[in-house]
């Protein structure tokens, strides 16, 4: 007798401790899909930003390249179109490596 009582009681432990087990790993799962579910929140928002970002930059970009567009641009800005006499045309030799940007005057010397 008194070994059936040791033995219910032993299974009455370890069906305990089965359920609690049970209900820790439910709850560690929980927590890891609840911080997954969060990290994927934050993951949408920034792709949306990004893609607003993107549309508001493309926009941009094809305001920019419009020819019409930078010709107002230029135009407001006092620019010119420069004529034949104030274009000057310079050839490097082909092994040249560094180029630079020189101003070239309108002397008696000039060529």
């Amino acid at each position: 007798m008194r070994k059936r009582r040791l033995a219910s009681r032993l299974a009455m432990i370890f069906c305990f401790l089965v359920v609690v087990a049970g209900v820790c790993l439910q709850l560690s799962r929980a927590a890891v899909i609840s911080a997954n579910a969060k990290k994927m929140a934050a993951c949408r928002a920034s792709i949306e930003q990004l893609t607003i970002d993107t549309q508001h930059l493309e926009i941009q970009i094809s305001a920019k390249a419009s020819l019409d567009r930078v010709r107002d641009l230029a135009h407001d800005l006092g620019m010119v179109i420069p004529g034949a006499e104030q274009i000057r045309l310079v050839s490097l030799p082909a092994g040249f490596g560094d180029t630079a940007v020189v101003q070239v005057s309108d002397g008696p010397n000039a060529g």
